[in-house]
């Protein structure tokens, strides 16, 4: 029966509507369908998880990818870096490039060629070898060839072996690739007079080592100088 028209407002309330009933088959009990678990929002601020580990991206609130999702070098590893490798090859390797352990690694070729004329300058032959390679390749072009770091030392412990000092003052230098070139004022003194020798030399240098060396100068100037 119509009771007439409703008053404006706030619309009827209805009962809900039970879940469907279903029967269980064998036991012929009606059973009620199990309600879905309800998800419930991570905890904190609503922040996804992958941000929640993370920190905030600087100069902001919002959470952005930071150095903990970088890479991490772990406690006991090394930074595998090429200044670590240098700092280490340092540590290894003597002032004089004499070998420790390893041979060395972190000249480059013309400051090879460099330290090398240094140790002949203080009449060090032994750190002079130890920059050369076992088969080095030493030409005095007016004078001949010869091959092997014991070859140079013969011929070069003359010449050191003076009383007075020795000098290979480098005039100009470029070097290129695994080969540095040179011009220089070789100072020495050899049966009693003092040498000043213009010379042209040539270097190539290999795993640190000196492999080819060869020197150009004016053969008739020396023995001239030679006489005196």
């Amino acid at each position: 029966m119509d009771d007439g028209p409703r008053p404006r407002g706030r619309p009827a309330l209805r009962a809900p509507t039970p879940p469907p009933i279903r029967g269980s088959g064998r036991s012929g009990r009606a059973t009620r369908t199990p309600p879905r678990p309800i998800r419930r929002a991570p905890p904190g601020d609503g922040t996804p998880r992958a941000h929640r580990h993370g920190h905030r991206a600087p100069g902001g609130s919002a959470p952005g990818r930071t150095a903990c999702a970088r890479r991490r070098v772990r406690p006991g590893r090394r930074a595998h870096g090429s200044l670590w490798w240098r700092v280490r090859a340092l540590e290894l390797v003597g002032r004089d490039g004499r070998r420790r352990g390893i041979d060395s690694v972190v000249r480059t070729p013309e400051e090879t060629v460099n330290e090398f004329i240094a140790a002949i300058g203080r009449k060090d032959l032994d750190a002079a070898v130890a920059l050369v390679a076992d088969d080095l390749y030493y030409d005095n072009v007016p004078i001949g060839d010869m091959r092997g770091a014991s070859a140079m030392r013969d011929f070069l412990t003359p010449m050191v072996g003076g009383d007075g000092p020795v000098a290979f003052e480098i005039v100009r230098q470029t070097a290129s690739g695994d080969m540095v070139m040179n011009e220089r004022i070789d100072r020495f003194t050899m049966k009693g007079k003092e040498i000043a020798l213009p010379v042209a030399g040539v270097f190539e240098v290999h795993d640190g080592r000196i492999t080819f060396w060869r020197d150009y100068f004016d053969n008739g100037m020396f023995m001239k100088m030679l006489k005196g």
